[in-house]
């Protein structure tokens, strides 16, 4: 079983800072999650459990197939806190990473089915096609998952994310790490 590259870089770091800025591997962490309500809104830490379990749960099933569990694969999410509840902007980054077998899927296919899973868990509904955003808004007050994976391009979320952990600036500085 041929498993994915290693979460961090192997090299040792002048200070914890340091290790948090340049420590986490792209190539394992590919795609940045961000949940929020919006509207002056907090958004909990149970509720962006919920919504990473249920899409990890999918997405692994639609990658690995029905026996998912059998080859010890998971789905591992950094999460972090993000903005105060005085401020009504509490809202959540998730780094996550993939532990298992190479698979051939795509970022793309991958930032594809983590938004139509959600959409399906925020509906609802599990069926085999997504619901509208005028469905969603209709039923449900929160707003459909924001998924970046463009690291390679410019794209700076993933810094961004890694240096929530390293400063208290915006952060409430509480963050988590789950294993699904």
């Amino acid at each position: 079983m041929d498993r994915q590259l290693s979460f961090f870089h192997h090299r040792q770091f002048r200070s914890i800072r340091a290790a948090w800025a340049q420590g986490l591997n792209e190539d394992a962490w590919r795609w940045c999650l961000v949940f929020n309500l919006g509207n002056e809104m907090n958004m909990s830490a149970h509720r962006v459990e919920e919504r990473l379990r249920y899409i990890a749960a999918h997405l692994l099933r639609r990658i690995y197939g029905n026996q998912y569990r059998k080859k010890k694969t998971h789905l591992i999410c950094l999460s972090f806190k993000h903005g105060t509840k005085k401020a009504y902007n509490e809202h959540f980054h998730a780094l996550i990473a993939i532990d298992g077998p190479r698979h051939e899927w795509s970022d793309f296919r991958i930032m594809m089915t983590i938004r139509q899973l959600d959409l399906l868990f925020l509906a609802g509904r599990d069926f085999g096609g997504a619901p509208s955003l005028e469905d969603i808004y209709k039923r449900h007050f929160e707003k459909p998952v924001h998924v970046d994976y463009q690291w390679k391009h410019g794209n700076r979320m993933h810094s961004y994310v890694s240096r929530l952990v390293q400063n208290q600036n915006g952060c409430s500085g509480d963050w988590d790490i789950w294993i699904f």
